[in-house]
């Protein structure tokens, strides 16, 4: 999955020393039997004691969703509990989701994607119901890999589209209350090279950023990407350099001038530099980098990031250490930004990584993801993890066994 390191690579660019700002905890519930596989992307939290985790449960083979289905849990302020989710159809079609926005306890929308075609469902305080999200024609594929929803009647959707020729225009979808649509005239970088956009946050009805990465100049040579959308016209941003390569992974805007994205970065020339983790903030105009530390044996990652101010936002991911893959927590107010402390799922699991995070005050977050319990050919093994962060620690908070039927 893009939006996170592969578990191999944590695992194979570890080599000495211990990053000393981790901490081991429990696992987040029993480890699934066979080859099940479960994880969440992203959360949403509008209040205390409310949010909503949206993933995938199933059987993962070489990094592969295999018929997998999806999994949403809700956070009740002491507790984690499993809900019911719909599946694409027809039976049996692979279905995830990847990003949850939600407006209050009786307003939720998740988004994914369901075999080639994208997927989206409302919450509307008692259940999950599918609603028909717009597809583009002609082409390989296209999912949905993030959601911001300003209000009810009102949700901008992003992700990725291949075309049969190799190409992959912008993928950009408006909700009005009612139904889906393509927001067409979303642009697509000189070169019409494939763009991801992995989330998008929209500060108000009319004024969204989405953060992403395009290929420049073929695969392999990905660069950081921001496209902005006033309510009548879009505009292009390109906030990483000309000697690296950089991904985008999450986005969050308190105002329309003030906007917080991460991700990753990697020198290439004159000569290859660790992958680092990547801020960049918006003032209202220009997007400019961000000291952020980068603890990791050779590769750390920011996958999401939430801001409740201004002067305050909180980060997480993952990083490579000599025991293997391990969660990253980052905070920050602007220019420079600070590693905190942050938990680990213990044996039977391997490693960890939280993929998003959701926060109502400096003192109130919490963060999702997984952990793994088998890696490697031919099969991945993996349970969720979540954590909650109290103004001055992470620490896990122990969740349901999903069931992979």
């Amino acid at each position: 999955m893009a939006k996170q390191l592969h578990r191999s690579a944590l695992l194979a660019a570890a080599a000495c020393g211990l990053i000393a700002a981790t901490t081991i905890g429990p696992s987040a519930g029993a480890a699934p039997s066979g080859q099940a596989s479960f994880h969440l992307d992203r959360v949403s939290c509008p209040t205390s004691t409310f949010c909503v985790a949206v993933g995938t449960r199933g059987h993962r083979m070489n990094g592969v969703d295999n018929s997998s289905k999806t999994l949403v849990e809700r956070w009740n302020g002491s507790k984690w509990s499993i809900v019911a989710s719909p599946n694409g159809s027809p039976a049996g079609t692979s279905t995830a989701l990847r990003d949850v926005s939600c407006t209050g306890p009786k307003f939720c929308m998740a988004v994914g994607a369901a075999g080639t075609k994208t997927i989206a469902m409302t919450w509307n305080g008692s259940k999950w119901t599918i609603v028909k999200s717009a597809n583009p024609t002609n082409v390989q594929y296209a999912f949905l890999d993030g959601v911001s929803c300003p209000s009810s009647a009102s949700c901008v959707a992003v992700g990725v589209q291949y075309t049969p020729d190799g190409r992959g225009p912008t993928l950009m979808e408006r909700w009005n209350g009612k139904s889906w649509s393509l927001m067409i005239h979303a642009p697509t970088p000189e070169g019409n090279n494939p763009v991801r956009l992995n989330g998008v946050s929209c500060p108000e009805t009319t004024n969204c950023y989405a953060a992403g990465e395009f290929d420049l100049g073929g695969p392999g040579q990905p660069d950081a990407l921001i496209l902005h959308w006033n309510g009548t016209k879009f505009s292009l941003s390109y906030p990483g350099n000309t000697t690296s390569v950089s991904y985008l992974f999450g986005i969050s805007c308190v105002s329309a001038p003030n906007c917080t994205a991460v991700g990753r970065l990697q020198t290439v020339y004159p000569s290859a530099g660790p992958v680092e983790s990547f801020v960049t903030r918006w003032n209202g105009t220009k997007w400019s980098r961000a000291s952020s530390p980068s603890p990791g044996d050779g590769l750390s990652e920011l996958n999401g990031v939430a801001c409740t101010s201004t002067t305050q936002c909180a980060a997480v991911g993952d990083m490579a250490t000599p025991a293997g893959g391990r969660t990253l927590a980052e905070q920050g107010s602007g220019k420079v930004w600070s590693q905190v402390t942050s938990a680990n799922a213990g044996p039977p699991a391997t490693a960890s990584s939280l993929t998003g995070v959701s926060c109502r005050s400096a003192s109130s977050c919490v963060a999702v993801g997984n952990s793994e319990l088998q890696s490697g050919t031919p099969a991945e093994h993996e349970n969720t993890l979540a954590e909650k962060w109290n103004g001055t620690s992470w620490t896990i908070v122990a969740g349901p066994t999903p069931s992979a039927s």
